[in-house]
């Protein structure tokens, strides 16, 4: 058994981020929507490691945690498909905008994230422990294409 098939790990991952979608609505075909979405923002990333020898008190030889921030950029375009709240109801209520609708939307685009770095330091949790060196758990790269497909709700 090597050294890293004792080790327990976790990670979270948080986007924060904000973005313009612009939408084409042909006055032929109301229920179809054509759009193109662009985001930018910040990746917040969380990992921790923990050596599962144990301690002849039952307890944990090290844990070690690292966090990292980074930044995100999405483009992509997708199609709405919806049906307005007209074509269920005879008499469907009076709207400010434009008329509810209810529908399905497929969209594809490639995220870039920058990669995270993480170089975990150990947890100074017992004053009387020596204190030992961290290490690099290397860059974890999340950049990639992505496929969503949902439900809208138009209002």
């Amino acid at each position: 058994m090597s050294e890293f098939d004792r080790i327990r790990s976790s990670l979270a991952i948080h986007d924060l981020f904000a973005g313009v979608r612009a939408s084409f609505a042909p006055s032929d075909a109301s229920w179809v929507r054509p759009y193109a979405r662009v985001q930018g923002g910040l990746v917040l990333g969380y990992a921790s490691f923990a050596d599962e020898n144990t301690t002849s008190d039952g307890g944990l030889l090290s844990s070690s945690e690292a966090d990292d921030l980074g930044g995100l950029v999405y483009g992509g375009g997708g199609v709405e498909f919806s049906l307005p709240l007209d074509a269920l109801m005879d008499d469907p209520p009076e709207l400010i905008s434009e008329p509810l609708a209810f529908g399905v939307y497929v969209e594809g685009g490639y995220f870039y994230r920058t990669p995270l770095s993480f170089s975990a330091s150990p947890s100074s949790g017992d004053p009387d422990r020596i204190p030992v060196r961290g290490f690099s758990a290397g860059d974890l790269d999340l950049s990639g294409g992505e496929l969503r497909l949902g439900f809208v709700a138009r209002m």
